[in-house]
């Protein structure tokens, strides 16, 4: 906080005051000033905007970025893992093998292939209705609701200890670090039709409201 108890901005640190405040995931920002794109550096207003991993860009940007490279990684300007064991330089030594334990993270890719700015969206608002302790990150429990969702959508029935197995065996095949971040449930999004589905249980709650004012 700064003096007289104004908070401060997440950019250049100064204070903020409320007719210039603009507040994003927990962080405050100066309004039409120090809110910009990662990328471009272009001022950011509600709506027109997409954030990433603590990362905010203008639509068109955040859009762009994934198709330039096709991956996360590449795309938003994280070191590709692989190029840090590369050798460099001419006759340069190959690089001594390391244990198991110090080998680099597997990189994240994840593909937006047929998803538009509204799908990525509604992506996003699914994680945060999913993530319910509110730390950013789907863990093994919030998956498992989310399948048991998913799979009551599409009418199919386990017994509870094998849905439990199955929702455990997706959530290893997405999660880094026994976790789900905001990049990798993308990939969920796209890869289990969650927005057919989603989209699909809306209209049905659309429906019996319907009936119910008849």
């Amino acid at each position: 906080m700064g003096l007289g108890g104004a908070p401060k901005c997440n950019a250049c640190g100064k204070s903020v005051y409320p007719m210039e405040k603009f507040a994003v995931d927990g962080l405050v920002f100066h309004k039409g000033k120090c809110f910009k794109c990662d990328f471009c550096k272009g001022n950011l207003r509600p709506g027109n905007y997409a954030g990433l991993s603590g990362k905010y860009y203008c639509k068109p940007h955040f859009k762009k970025l994934f198709q330039v490279k096709g991956n996360y990684s590449e795309g938003f300007g994280e070191d590709d893992p692989k190029k840090k064991w590369a050798p460099s330089g001419i006759g340069a030594a190959t690089p001594e093998k390391k244990d198991e334990k110090e080998k680099p993270k597997p990189e994240r890719r994840v593909s937006l292939k047929g998803l538009n700015m509204a799908d990525i969206e509604h992506a996003q608002g699914l994680f945060e209705e999913y993530d319910t302790n509110f730390d950013k990150k789907i863990d093994k429990d919030e998956f498992t609701q989310l399948w048991k969702d998913l799979m009551s959508i599409k009418g199919e029935k386990f017994g509870a200890y094998a849905l439990k197995r199955n929702a455990q065996k997706e959530f290893e095949k997405y999660a880094m670090d026994d976790k789900i971040d905001d990049a990798g449930f993308l990939q969920v999004y796209s890869d289990l039709s969650l927005k057919v589905h989603m989209e699909s249980q809306g209209k049905e709650k659309k429906e019996e409201k319907k009936e119910e004012k008849k």
